[in-house]
């Protein structure tokens, strides 16, 4: 049977497994591919009365037809700066205060899944009032 490519690339999602453009934004074909669905957002977008779509203006949206990705790797960087950054494990610490060889402890993590997962107190937030009104009423 013939799948189209909304298909494939649920299949490559829960496959776990990276999909070429899609997946490489940073690419020249990547970047292109995002562009033609930028401009077919943005189309779509003005095809229905104003009085029918969302005002991203008033929302707020940053980039409300595409993924910004330079201002979210700006975000990103600039969180990376203010967390605190932890000493190794072999650097300081108890073993080294003992003056024994200190045995390094290497974490074993699954890959990184190919979406984000938002949790937090601030996503919690942000979708309470939702929340609040369903279970009022």
């Amino acid at each position: 049977r013939a799948i189209g490519q909304a298909e494939l690339r649920a299949i490559a999602l829960h496959q776990r497994a990276a999909l070429f453009p899609y997946d490489w934004p940073d690419t020249p074909a990547g970047r292109r591919w995002e562009e033609e669905e930028e401009e077919e957002r943005r189309l779509r977008h003005a095809r229905r009365p104003a009085s029918r779509r969302p005002n991203f203006a008033a929302l707020r949206a940053e980039h409300p037809f595409g993924p910004g990705w330079a201002s979210a790797l700006r975000a990103s960087s600039l969180a990376s700066d203010a967390a605190p950054q932890q000493p190794p494990a072999h650097e300081g610490g108890a073993a080294a205060a003992e003056g024994g060889a200190a045995a390094e402890h290497i974490a074993v993590r699954d890959p990184p899944l190919p979406f984000c997962v938002l949790r937090g107190p601030s996503v919690a937030a942000a979708f309470a009032p939702q929340q609040r009104q369903r279970q009022g009423g």
